[in-house]
């Protein structure tokens, strides 16, 4: 049941972004602030690039971008109310100037991740803000954007009725998503509480920090968690990573018995922990420009590191790392696309940034698959102990009762003979 409503929320979702949208037109052109001082009367006679709709992207970035929209509402178009939406929330500083034909300036708007989340006007993830319109003339908005990590902004004007359709799905898929670490997370204290095995604690500490890490990137941890902290605002995605890395890792070597099987991979993974340790101090000190990079290139070098130290215990003979295999597989591509849309290396914006949400959500399923084939190998195993013992205990038994039988046997003629002598 839970299958079919996902599949077909993935249905109503694909359905609803190529369903044709009542936007207004637009000419979009942009232009780099190498010193990240300019103003906007500075700006406006600066020389911009003329760019394509859609997703802005320009990879890892420490410069500040601005984007000129020209825009041309008609008169049936100013009796519906509009909005400037930027579907991406990690995005440092966001700034909002709209100005009439008179060059006029109607509204200036500061936002942005690092300010104060109950200063947008719409209490959501992303970035959402009116546009007031003076007439049916031309406007121009201009947008100032600057961010220590991926620069990508996709951005879109659209009126309320498609406003409205676009945010009920995103937000049903989410619940879906971080349903499914719940289920998991209890899943796994029950489990502890009734085997007493270490590996679902670890497993627990692994699905936690993953939550923490998706909470992160997707914006909600700031909306609705810890948005009133600035300091956890900013660092949170770089120390999730280097969190996350960690107690995987930690999961991994504990579950698959890496100490057992492949010892000189073991040695290799626990100096990656160091790493992972020493990289989570540096996240709270040093820029974050720099981390940032580091955690991308992590996001893709442990997924294969992991997945590679599967296959090799595998091969051992440790018939549940096969789920353990395909879990990571499924987490590698997904970290894989998503990494390479983020340093602008490919396109896809949309469907690469939730790539690596549905290979996450098959991994946690494959892993707690894994445990679960752990726990009934481990039962098989005893109870094949058992059987062989009790196989053992009943040809022990069967010989001992064999024994005194003869022995019985040797006792009744020897009294036979002790009778039979006394009579004659």
């Amino acid at each position: 049941m839970l299958t079919r409503f996902i599949f077909l929320s993935l249905l109503l979702f694909l359905a609803s972004s190529l369903e044709a949208q009542n936007e207004l037109e637009y000419e979009l052109s942009y232009f780099e602030d190498k010193t990240n001082k300019l103003t906007l009367n500075e700006v406006r006679n600066a020389s911009f690039t003329p760019h394509h709709k859609g997703v802005q992207s320009f990879g890892i970035v420490n410069t500040a971008y601005w984007f000129k929209l020209d825009i041309r509402p008609v008169q049936e178009q100013l009796l519906q109310h509009w909005w400037v939406k930027i579907d991406y929330p990690p995005l440092d500083y966001i700034d909002y100037y709209l100005l009439d034909a008179k060059d006029k300036l109607l509204k200036h708007i500061h936002s942005g991740e690092l300010r104060p989340f109950e200063a947008r006007e719409v209490s959501d993830p992303s970035f959402i803000h009116q546009l007031t319109f003076s007439g049916a003339q031309n406007h121009t908005l201009y947008i100032r954007v600057q961010t220590e990590g991926a620069l990508q902004v996709p951005l879109s004007l659209i009126d309320t009725h498609a406003l409205l359709k676009q945010q009920y799905l995103p937000v049903i898929i989410s619940g879906i998503y971080y349903g499914l670490f719940c289920i998991i997370a209890l899943y796994s204290i029950v489990i502890l509480l009734y085997t007493r095995d270490i590996n679902y604690f670890y497993y627990l500490v692994f699905v936690t920090t993953f939550a923490f890490w998706q909470l992160s990137l997707d914006g909600v941890g700031v909306a609705y968690i810890w948005g009133a902290y600035p300091w956890i605002v900013e660092h949170a995605s770089a120390l999730a990573t280097s969190i996350l890395t960690f107690s995987a890792i930690l999961f991994s070597r504990n579950f698959l018995n890496t100490s057992i099987y492949i010892p000189k991979m073991d040695i290799f993974l626990k100096y990656l922990m160091y790493f992972c340790l020493f990289l989570t101090l540096a996240a709270t000190f040093a820029p974050y420009h720099y981390v940032i990079k580091i955690d991308g290139l992590l996001s893709i070098f442990a997924p294969i590191s992991l997945f590679i130290t599967g296959v090799l215990v595998f091969k051992k003979g440790y018939r549940p790392a096969r789920f353990y295999i395909l879990g990571w597989f499924a987490f590698l591509i997904g970290c894989i696309l998503f990494s390479l849309n983020k340093f602008n290396i490919i396109g896809g914006f949309h469907l690469m940034n939730h790539a690596q949400q549905i290979g996450s959500a098959i991994e946690m399923v494959m892993l707690s698959w894994a445990l679960g084939d752990r726990v009934k190998s481990i039962q098989d195993r005893y109870l094949q102990k058992a059987n062989n013992l009790n196989a053992i205990l009943k040809r022990r038994l069967k010989k001992g009762l064999e024994a005194e039988r003869r022995k019985d046997k040797i006792m009744i003629q020897q009294s036979r003979f002790a009778a039979l002598g006394e009579m004659i």
